[in-house]
């Protein structure tokens, strides 16, 4: 069985192809889009916690990992916005009406999770 660091890194590395496949394709939904950049980065920073011998709750909140993240390395603080930014695709653009984001956000999103990725695989690639 293979151990959760590994599955993690493999089921981001799912949602960052989701990500490029929509992003690529024609009237793609942004909040589809911005979902899949959401649980990328949770998965990235679940997966660095794991890497760190961090226990966490089970959770969808960004905010809280990246908390987390930051209690050991300060240099996450910069990810403070993406954070804030992509929680709500957690499960309110899920299930709520009034939550809109624009393609040209989402993109600027997915960019900005790509930074967190880099961070992360650097990380635990040392």
């Amino acid at each position: 069985m293979k151990n959760t660091l590994k599955i993690l890194l493999e089921k981001a590395e799912e949602d960052r192809r989701a990500v490029e496949t929509l992003l690529a394709a024609k009237d793609s939904p942004a909040g589809v889009i911005g979902f899949h950049v959401q649980q990328l980065a949770e998965k990235l920073l679940k997966a660095f916690l794991i890497f760190r011998k961090t226990e966490y709750k089970p959770t969808h909140d960004l905010v809280f990992l990246l908390e987390k993240a930051e209690a050991m390395d300060v240099s996450f603080l910069e990810f403070s916005d993406l954070a804030d930014d992509l929680a709500p695709f957690a499960v309110l653009i899920r299930y709520e009406e009034g939550y809109e984001v624009t393609l040209e956000e989402a993109r600027s999103l997915f960019e900005r999770a790509l930074r967190l990725q880099q961070k992360i695989i650097a990380e635990i690639g040392k």
